[in-house]
């Protein structure tokens, strides 16, 4: 027997959390190349900045691209979509009585 995994009145919850991590991230990644909210190189400790290959604001920029990807991953329930094609089978309660 198949069930679903979540209940069904847990999913307007779940819409507005994976709306709002996702919309969390992807605009948190977005302002590494804007900067409105924030001088994010500023937030590189010195001993760090100094030990990276490229500058600051260029590391911070690949933050940001990754922070997007993540972002819209979730929004779009991409790695959800790869587990969905998989059945997950959960027993029934009976089978739990002796």
């Amino acid at each position: 027997m198949t069930q679903d995994i979540f209940s069904p009145r847990l999913d307007a919850a779940r819409i507005a959390l994976r709306i709002g991590l996702g919309l969390a991230a992807f605009l948190a990644g977005l302002d590494k190349f804007v900067g409105l909210l924030a001088d994010w190189p500023g937030y590189l400790a010195p001993v760090i900045a100094s030990a990276l290959p490229v500058s600051p604001d260029t590391y911070m920029r690949i933050v940001g691209v990754v922070e997007m990807a993540v972002g819209a991953a979730i929004l779009t329930r991409w790695p959800l979509r790869l587990s969905a094609e998989r059945e997950v089978r959960v027993p029934d309660r009976g089978s739990y009585q002796k």
